[in-house]
This record gives structure tokens, C-alpha cells and sequence, in this order.
């Protein structure tokens, strides 16, 4: 139970896979399995967490989208310093009326591929 506490706290939060993994290893985990499942979670983690947010609120719409590119500086991971990535602040509306912000950040080749298939999304809804 809480490995699925763990990847879902991940999916809620954006964390990334050496948190997931640190969480992992302080719920007891103490085998291989923190350091593979941050691998999947490194993989899988953008479509995760745009499911979640697709079913927690699907009434919602989006009403604006600010964004930060930034490149790593620091990092106890060699191979993530130097790495680029974006952050996105979803403003979205719900039934309500009220707004609410959903953060989350990309590595820059996601990002692209998230653009890719926002524009994709779009050259599709023209042809309607």
C-alpha cells in the first residue's frame, strides 16, 4: 500500500524520480525495487500525471498558461546538472467558477512533444 501511496503522491505532487525513489526507501523498501520504479517513473511520469489531472477534473477548462524554462545548476545527480526543463502554471476553471493552478515541469524533448500534440490537438479541431 505504500508503494501505491508513493506513485500517487508522486503523480499529485510532480515529484521527480529521485524523490519517488527517496520516498520509496523511507516507506522500507530496501531492495533494487526504489531505484527501478524511479526509472519507470522517470519514463512515465508526464503521462501519469496528465491522466491524473485529466480525471480529477474533468469539467475543468483551461484559462491560461504561464511558463519558465530553466536549466539545473545543482543537483546530487551528475548526468541532471546542465539539464534544461520547463515549468507550466495551469490556470484552470472549473464548474465552480474558481480557479485553480496545476503546476508541472518537463524535460525540454517532453515539452516539445507536449507542443506537438497541443498543435496536433488543434489542426484536428479546424478540420471539425
Amino acid at each position: 500500500k505504500s508503494v501505491i501511496a508513493a506513485f500517487t503522491m508522486a503523480a499529485t505532487y510532480g515529484l521527480k524520480p529521485s524523490a519517488l525513489e527517496e520516498e520509496l526507501r523511507k516507506s522500507g523498501l530496501r531492495s533494487a525495487l526504489p531505484a527501478a520504479a524511479a526509472e519507470v517513473w522517470a519514463e512515465f511520469a508526464i503521462a501519469t500525471q496528465g491522466q491524473l489531472l485529466a480525471a480529477s477534473s474533468p469539467l475543468e477548462s483551461l484559462i491560461d498558461v504561464e511558463w519558465t524554462f530553466g536549466v539545473t545548476a545543482s543537483s546530487s545527480e551528475l548526468e541532471a546538472v546542465g539539464s534544461t526543463y520547463v515549468q507550466l502554471r495551469l490556470t484552470l476553471s472549473g464548474d465552480n467558477g474558481r480557479a485553480r493552478f496545476a503546476h508541472i515541469e518537463l524535460s525540454l524533448p517532453k515539452f516539445y512533444e507536449l507542443l506537438h500534440q497541443l498543435e496536433s490537438a488543434k489542426a484536428q479541431l479546424e478540420v471539425l
